[in-house]
């Protein structure tokens, strides 16, 4: 069923560096990156790059290496300046699209540049990978906006989450053929798994504050994480050079599956948070942002779960039911520490602050102190504890 589908996380399979000397002005900006945004100058380097070509891209490892050394050079260049660039150099535009299209994603921020293709663990880490990738600990990001501590932690806590729930794949696959012959007995194996996973991830996602300053947050990393759709807050009403949404945790391809797993719909609340529309038409366009195999891999899934639809006509089964009411509230239980890590990080310090900040996920921030994309959350959170009280 996945033979076709490149959703493997391994570290193997990410480049550090382009090795190639052809590439040496892309790697020369990013190694230097984070001094050249503090001293203002990182848009006058950028602007000193030619035009270079993807033709030398020899590995896919190299293909990932340079969406991500490409996505933070045209997030440095849109944002690191007092005015923000309403357009971007052809030496990163045209690379950047040829990337993007090879990865069937998006050319712009995305959770995949900052997170999946950008991490490296210690060469004398342990041999269990899977473990490995589930501690944040043994994590650490390759480029940076800030080289900070905190930079690298907040995005190793979403790598680690990412690790943790990858894991759950293969058994999803057994449960679903556990579906199709009535074994419930696997299935509430699985269930159990799947409470377990969730359990761990809230457990990660609740280490955030161990090395992650929500001042450093907010006013040196959030503003690298914009999008470039009407940012009118600063003067561009228009958008920058083409209109996407920057970074965002809705692009995670492992949160969207649990949703998926667990037949749990984002469609009863509006919300203006993101793009003026309905929840589930914002997370259906946020897989426009994920890698084509994660969004591939997330329709397939759409199409072949029905483990929600199954618990609900055990009716004699009270333990099947247990155990997937179980999984709803874990889930739920990760989204309130979501809301929890969005108020402190920043809905507070805009409160502070008072002036507009966009949101990496739009600009529903603007003028509102963070509370439209606090009603997101919460609608999100609200309609998974709904889907616990129908067993």
């Amino acid at each position: 069923m996945l033979q076709p589908l490149d959703i493997d996380p391994s570290p193997y399979h990410i480049s550090a560096k382009l090795n190639d000397p052809y590439y040496d002005q892309w790697e020369n900006v990013i190694a230097n990156l984070p001094r050249l945004l503090e001293h203002g100058i990182a848009r006058t380097t950028i602007d000193r790059i030619s035009i270079l070509s993807t033709d030398r891209l020899s590995s896919e490892p190299m293909w990932r290496r340079a969406y991500v050394v490409l996505s933070f050079l045209a997030q440095a260049y849109t944002w690191g300046a007092e005015v923000a660039s309403d357009t971007l150099p052809l030496s990163i535009v045209r690379p950047l699209m040829e990337v993007a299209q090879y990865f069937q994603v998006q050319p712009c921020a995305t959770f995949a540049a900052f997170c999946l293709w950008n991490f490296s663990v210690p060469k004398s880490g342990p041999e269990d990978v899977e473990t490995c990738l589930a501690q944040p600990d043994n994590l650490s990001t390759i480029a940076s906006f800030t080289g900070t501590q905190d930079e690298s932690w907040f995005f190793s806590i979403s790598n680690a989450i990412e690790a943790r729930g990858g894991q759950i794949i293969p058994p999803l696959l057994n449960a679903l053929r556990a579906v199709q012959s009535n074994d419930l007995s696997q299935l509430e194996e699985f269930l159990q798994e799947i409470c377990t996973s969730l359990e761990e991830i809230c457990l990660t996602l609740m280490r955030m504050s161990e090395q992650c300053e929500p001042s450093v947050f907010y006013h040196q990393l959030r503003p690298m994480l914009c999008g470039s759709r009407d940012v009118t807050s600063i003067g561009r009403p228009k958008g920058v050079c083409y209109p996407n949404g920057g970074d965002s945790n809705a692009q995670s391809s492992t949160i969207q599956l649990f949703d998926i797993i667990l037949g749990i719909h984002h469609e009863a609340a509006e919300t203006e948070a993101a793009f003026g529309g309905s929840q589930a038409k914002y997370l259906e366009e946020m897989r426009h942002y994920m890698p084509g195999p994660h969004r591939k891999f997330l329709e397939l899934m759409e199409e072949k779960c029905n483990i929600r639809e199954f618990v609900l006509i055990q009716a004699h089964n009270t333990e099947v039911q247990r155990l997937y009411r179980s999984a709803v509230l874990k889930l739920r239980s990760v989204r309130d520490a979501h809301l929890s890590i969005v108020s402190r990080y920043v809905i507070v310090p805009a409160m502070r602050e008072r002036e507009p900040r966009c949101d990496p996920g739009g600009d529903d921030l603007t003028g509102t102190g963070g509370t439209e994309i606090m009603s997101f959350l919460r609608n999100r959170r609200d309609e998974t504890d709904a889907a616990s009280r129908v067993c």
